[in-house]
């Protein structure tokens, strides 16, 4: 995996990855996680389709069922996320970490592990969302790969 790169990887990666409005309500942010099961993510863009973060899963979990991470919210991280009301309040403090076209599958890999993500958006040079990689499919770029 050291040698291919994300690019010629594409035919592998999700051509259409879940991208929202920064301003879009909780309430179709949520619908779009249920209208496509396949992600574990939704990449939020500003007014310029420009990624500004990403909202995962267990974010919008935490979001819905704060009484179920009592321990895991504390202080003002609990008050910020139950007062939102967008797609960009739900966004973490946290750095979003993305990858390019030229960054070789394993550097994507790493970057995935290292942050502990499921999936990581395949960014542009103006950071405008072109695709996303998850491990799923670095499994079948492993299994191709063992099988010829």
């Amino acid at each position: 995996m050291k040698n291919i790169k994300v690019k010629k990887a594409r035919d592998l990666l999700t051509h259409r990855p879940s991208i929202i409005s920064e301003d879009a309500p909780i309430q179709e942010v949520v619908k779009a996680i249920i209208d496509d099961p396949k992600h574990r993510a939704l990449y939020v863009v500003d007014k310029n389709s420009n990624l500004i973060g990403i909202v995962d899963l267990r974010r919008v979990t935490r979001y819905i069922f704060p009484h179920l991470f009592e321990e895991d919210l504390i202080g003002r991280g609990i008050i910020d996320l139950v007062s939102s009301e967008t797609a960009k309040d739900l966004i973490p403090h946290s750095p979003t970490y993305v990858t390019d076209d030229n960054d070789d599958l394993e550097t994507a890999f790493r970057k995935m592990m290292e942050n502990r993500l499921e999936e990581i958006p395949v960014v542009d040079k103006d950071m405008k969302v072109i695709g996303d990689l998850n491990l799923l499919e670095l499994f079948q770029v492993w299994m191709k790969g063992k099988s010829g």
